[in-house]
């Protein structure tokens, strides 16, 4: 299942890149369970889709609506499970701010129903 799992997970990175970049949710509403739980090292857990997606908004929000940009990037995947680690980059008047992260997600029926990171920002 290991070319199941990476492609899934690029699918699941362009759709992660338009919810951020363009408000485009239609690509996570198709690839995530709706009761997903996504627990972060913080602390932070969402539970449910619909928890996700605002959570992005307010993060945007929190940021000014700024633009964002990220890159990401397929480490591995096996059997149910993949990683991914991405970049950051959000445009803030006067100095941008860069973030990093990394994840595992694990796929079930063909739908992310877990996801734990972690995020942290880059001092440059």
């Amino acid at each position: 299942m290991t070319e199941g799992i990476e492609s899934f997970a690029h699918d699941y990175m362009a759709a992660q890149k338009a919810a951020w970049e363009l408000h485009d949710f239609d690509g996570l509403r198709r690839l995530e369970h709706a009761d997903v739980r996504f627990s972060n090292i913080n602390g932070t857990v969402f539970d449910g889709r619909d928890a996700h997606f605002a959570a992005i908004e307010g993060m945007k929000s929190g940021f000014g609506n700024a633009p964002i940009s990220q890159r990401w990037r397929y480490l591995m995947g096996d059997g149910a499970l993949f990683s991914l680690a991405y970049e950051w980059s959000i445009e803030t008047p006067g100095r941008p701010t860069v973030m990093a992260g990394i994840l595992v997600g694990r796929v079930e029926d063909h739908l992310l129903v877990e996801e734990w990171g972690a995020i942290y920002t880059v001092e440059r």
